[in-house]
């Protein structure tokens, strides 16, 4: 295990790293989702042979990931087009409010939904999170 997660924090560094020194090359969201040790839901292609080979050594692991992206999908395929609001999806997953902002900005750097989608989301959420997921990704936000 120590093999793998060294070698994951080996590819973590390089991509922080790349993007720093060439941040038209990689994508934003990519680096996000690297710097926050989420596994890259949108970027599975960009994974060696397209396989999660990291699995565990990632903060937000897929599964979680995945499990509140299709709830939200979900709930905007009904007749109704509802969207969860962020203290919604708190409640529903019972996950840290840090855990679910990093998830939700992932998705928004990935453009991952419409702008609409977003702001229902937001309508509730508390107003130092809110902030922070509407920033668009800098580069001196990105660290080692």
């Amino acid at each position: 295990m120590y093999t793998i997660q060294a070698l994951y924090e080996m590819q973590r560094v390089q991509i922080i790293i790349g993007y720093y020194n060439n941040p038209d090359k990689i994508d934003p969201s990519l680096v996000f989702s690297y710097e926050n040790r989420i596994y890259p839901y949108f970027h599975e292609s960009h994974l060696p042979g397209h396989k999660d080979l990291y699995q565990g050594c990632y903060a937000i692991e897929k599964s979680f990931i995945e499990e509140v992206l299709k709830y939200i999908e979900g709930l905007r395929e009904t007749d109704r087009n509802e969207i969860p609001t962020f203290l919604e999806l708190k409640h529903k997953f019972g996950c840290s409010p840090e855990s679910l902002a990093d998830i939700i900005r992932y998705a928004f750097l990935s453009g991952a939904y419409k702008n609409s989608v977003y702001e229902r989301i937001l309508s509730d959420c508390p107003d130092e999170i809110e902030q922070a997921l509407r920033q668009p990704c800098k580069r001196e936000e990105f660290f080692i």
